[in-house]
């Protein structure tokens, strides 16, 4: 079941001898999608970066914690379904240099905060689209590390369970970081309490 606001989220739970270990949210993503069944270790990744980055040995020990958390069903123009763990990103390399598109599962990408108010259990997707110039983005880039970027006239938030992204030209599409190439649809939806990871 997904969080409800003011619900502690996660529980004691140690990893079983044998489990999927992932070592980032790509990883992650990847042992989903092939079917492999949970819970899952997780090492590193934005995901195990708001748990606090505990070490790799806590997974095996009484201190060990568990989360369900939400994954998200991604459709690229007409290709098959992949599975997205914290983050997807659509556009150039600079954020808002043109139109960018930002689904948050998890709330940061390395040390920008560019889902405030994402949770990876909530049943909802947190989406930024738009663009902006070259002050307004010099200025967001100061405050992304804090999350304070939002909200701002120029850039559309939403946060839903399911979310359709048409662009006029293909945009580089980047998934949990690593690239799937270039894209004019992107269907996303999410997968409410699809995964428990263990760190």
């Amino acid at each position: 079941m997904t969080i409800r606001p003011g619900q502690s989220w996660g529980s004691a739970g140690v990893l079983a001898a044998g489990q999927p270990v992932a070592e980032d949210d790509r990883a992650l993503a990847q042992l989903i999608e092939n079917g492999e069944v949970g819970p899952f270790g997780l090492l590193g990744g934005d995901l195990h970066r708001m748990l606090g980055e505990p070490g790799p040995e806590r997974m095996w020990t009484d201190e060990a914690m568990s989360f369900p958390i939400d994954v998200v069903e991604i459709v690229v123009d007409d290709r098959a379904p992949v599975v997205m763990a914290a983050h997807l990103v659509a556009g150039g390399r600079v954020l808002w240099r043109g139109r960018t598109v930002v689904m948050m599962n998890a709330s940061s990408i390395g040390n920008l905060d560019l889902g405030p108010r994402a949770h990876p259990n909530d049943g909802l997707l947190d989406v930024t689209d738009g663009s902006l110039p070259l002050r307004d983005r010099r200025r967001a880039r100061r405050r992304m590390p804090a999350g304070t970027h939002l909200p701002h006239p120029l850039l559309t938030t939403v946060r839903a369970r399911r979310v359709e992204v048409v662009f006029g030209a293909p945009h580089p599409v980047r998934i949990d970081g690593v690239s799937v190439g270039n894209a004019q649809r992107i269907l996303a939806e999410v997968l409410p309490d699809a995964a428990t990871i263990v760190v």
